[in-house]
């Protein structure tokens, strides 16, 4: 039977060592987790989003975080996006744009667009339109149809390259699958005093950009 002395001994013991057993796990775990494969990555971005889906925007955070801190840019972008919305108390809009930076230093399509926006209105940057084309380009020659309509209103309105119906126009109709009604009034206005040869030029240039997976396109 032990003695009380003895269960006094082993508790003080045990205290004693817990500090250093609870560090030992967290340590196992920050290995588990530097160890996902991008598979695994893919499939706990997931779990995240289903959780986002339902609005429990914490949770998904939560689930996004540490795949953000390894590096993988899909969460990166989310978690910067879910700070900078305001839907995480206790953060910062500054910390949302960096981890959106971070995603765009990856190319990943939706940050590159996003950090292109916050540059051509001047939003936490001092506006930069070169920069914020610079940006867009990218992110349309990653199919992302909201820098494709950026780019149109920039050759449209001749914003720091030569104003060119024929490329605004391109870049409008390649935005319609994502833009709808918005990319439409554009158009329209186009459509009103350009030359029905210049609207077929267009076109043609459309296809040509679409055919190539938007790398062989006039981006100035």
């Amino acid at each position: 039977m032990v003695s009380y002395n003895q269960r006094e001994n082993i508790f003080r013991w045990f205290s004693a060592l817990l500090p250093a057993v609870l560090m030992f796990l967290v340590a196992c775990s920050s290995d588990i987790e530097a160890q996902l494969s991008p598979e695994e990555m893919e499939l706990r971005f997931e779990e995240g989003a289903s959780f986002y889906r339902s609005g429990a925007y914490q949770a998904a955070y939560t689930i996004w975080t540490p795949l953000a801190e390894q590096g993988y840019a899909e969460a990166q972008y989310h978690v910067g996006i879910l700070i900078f919305d305001g839907s995480i108390e206790g953060e910062e809009p500054e910390t949302g744009i960096s981890w959106i930076s971070r995603a765009a230093e990856q190319n990943y399509p939706r940050a590159l667009y996003s950090i292109g926006a916050l540059y051509d209105n001047g939003y936490y940057f001092e506006k930069d339109q070169e920069k914020a084309r610079a940006y867009f380009r990218r992110a349309a020659r990653n199919g992302i149809f909201a820098a494709m309509f950026a780019l149109g209103w920039v050759f449209e309105h001749g914003q720091g390259v030569s104003q060119n119906d024929i490329t605004a126009y391109m870049w409008y109709h390649l935005a319609i699958p994502g833009e709808g009604q918005l990319v439409l009034g554009r158009i329209a206005m186009l459509e009103e005093r350009m030359a029905p040869r210049q609207i077929e030029m267009a076109l043609e240039f459309a296809e040509q950009c679409a055919s190539s997976d938007y790398q062989d396109c006039p981006f100035e």
